[in-house]
């Protein structure tokens, strides 16, 4: 048993209360005093049921909305990954623009000791079977 001390809040006078009781009275005004231990006590009573009926209603819930978690999942997926550009009309410029320039140097450089008409005639050749590849896409 547990004694708290206390003063009334009528006449001021010192209270003696037991721990485990819910009302006091004041022996010297009578004062009818309520004690609350301010904790908050729950009762369990059928816990498995009411457990079985929570989610049974959230399964029911989940079912009208017509997802599944599995669906769900996949749209959070979805939205989470990055769009892929696509850098198909980069790739082209590129090749377009980039690599007839090695072609004409590995052509034209000094250590190559072709011909001056050899070398007009492979880069000619060269450009109509490039502009010819170009055009055809």
């Amino acid at each position: 048993m547990k004694i708290i001390d206390m003063t009334c809040p009528h006449c001021g006078a010192n209270l003696k209360i037991d721990g485990e009781k819910t009302v006091a009275y004041c022996e010297h005004c009578g004062a009818k005093l309520v004690i609350d231990d301010e904790v908050q006590h729950v009762r369990y009573d059928n816990a498995e049921q009411a457990g079985y009926e929570f989610e049974k209603g959230r399964q029911r819930a989940k079912a009208e909305a017509g997802t599944t978690y599995n669906q769900q999942i996949r749209y959070v997926n979805q939205v989470q990954q990055p769009v892929k550009k696509n850098n198909t009309l980069l790739w082209v410029l590129g090749w377009l623009l980039f690599f007839p320039a090695p072609v004409m140097v590995l052509i034209w450089r000094e250590k190559n000791k072709w011909n001056i008409k050899v070398k007009l005639v492979v880069t000619v050749l060269f450009w109509i079977i490039f502009f010819a590849i170009g055009l055809s896409q």
